[in-house]
């Protein structure tokens, strides 16, 4: 059996390009003659439809550190499908079984099947037309995944480095996610009866009906970003949004919402998260104060210039 590298020339450059298309990060390793796809991070082939079962040359052996995801694609085989996955095996919408998934694979994490609506897209692709009937307006819990290199995660990881002796994050740890090359951490969780509605509202509504955008504003500010019409969009176009449809009411999705808050750590839910350190609640809390002082201010001189009379 040997390992063999991303690079190897010949009968590996099919992989090599099936796997960069997806964004998958892996090795390659010989195992009786057969040549087998190790993978790091999540694997997501959701909405997979090139055909009903993964390519003659395609066939994982492991997905390390990750998912694999095929929910809502064309797959009637399993074929190809890797022999263990450390994280959760997610299908939603196909024909498969959890028996049939667990008899074939080893999954140390859970089995998603059947048709819950749990999804998880980068949040310009949700505004395109061919993505938008995935988000309906129906209740949902969800997250917002930002990536490390984000404007957000510089300021998060800026003001660790100047005040040492405040853990942003009381007693937990960010989430994170591996997505192709790169790390991504969940800042943010949230619950809405109208999911699309709440959506629109963060991606591009106005900043009153979004606390996330006041607190994305209020972050560019403190990074003496130079603010111009369309940054705070920018900012969440270039984040994932992970939400799952639940059956549930008002106060039970609230309740829900503050379960996960105390769960984990979520920097930019600032009202109610006693999982964050005063201090970084009250940066946040006092530039989004100033902000908003600011925008009232240039509200009223503009309707008291529009209601001038010239005589």
């Amino acid at each position: 059996m040997s390992i063999l590298s991303t690079t190897k020339a010949g009968k590996y450059d099919g992989i090599d390009s099936w796997c960069k298309k997806y964004g998958i990060i892996y090795k390659c390793e010989e195992i009786n003659g057969k040549t087998f796809i190790n993978a790091t991070g999540d694997v997501c082939l959701r909405n997979y439809d090139e055909g009903t079962e993964l390519p003659p040359n395609i066939q994982f052996n492991k997905i390390q550190k990750g998912s694999f995801f095929v929910d809502f694609s064309k797959f009637n085989s399993m074929k190809g499908f890797p022999r263990e996955v450390e994280g959760d095996f997610v299908a939603y919408g196909s024909p498969f079984t959890e028996q049939q998934i667990r008899k074939t694979i080893y999954v140390k994490g859970n089995v998603y099947i059947g048709h819950d609506r749990r999804f998880f897209e980068l949040a310009s692709s949700l505004k395109k037309k061919e993505y938008s009937h995935l988000l309906r307006d129906e209740p949902i819990l969800y997250r917002w995944w930002f990536k490390e290199d984000s404007i957000l995660m510089k300021f998060l990881n800026n003001y660790k480095k100047e005040n040492l002796k405040d853990n942003v994050c009381a007693c937990h740890s960010l989430k994170t996610k591996v997505i192709g090359t790169s790390t991504y951490y969940a800042l943010y969780i949230g619950q809405s009866i109208t999911g699309k509605t709440r959506f629109k509202n963060h991606i591009s509504g106005p900043i009153k009906n979004s606390t996330l955008r006041e607190t994305i504003r209020a972050i560019l500010s403190l990074m003496n970003v130079t603010y111009k019409k369309g940054d705070i969009t920018k900012v969440l176009d270039d984040a994932y949004f992970e939400w799952v449809e639940m059956n549930e009411d008002v106060e039970l999705l609230a309740l829900i919402e503050s379960g996960a808050i105390i769960a984990s750590c979520y920097p930019l839910n600032i009202k109610d998260n006693y999982m964050i350190c005063e201090n970084w609640k009250k940066k946040i809390l006092d530039e989004r104060k100033k902000l908003k002082r600011k925008r009232q201010k240039q509200t009223t001189n503009a309707t008291n210039k529009s209601n001038t009379i010239i005589y």
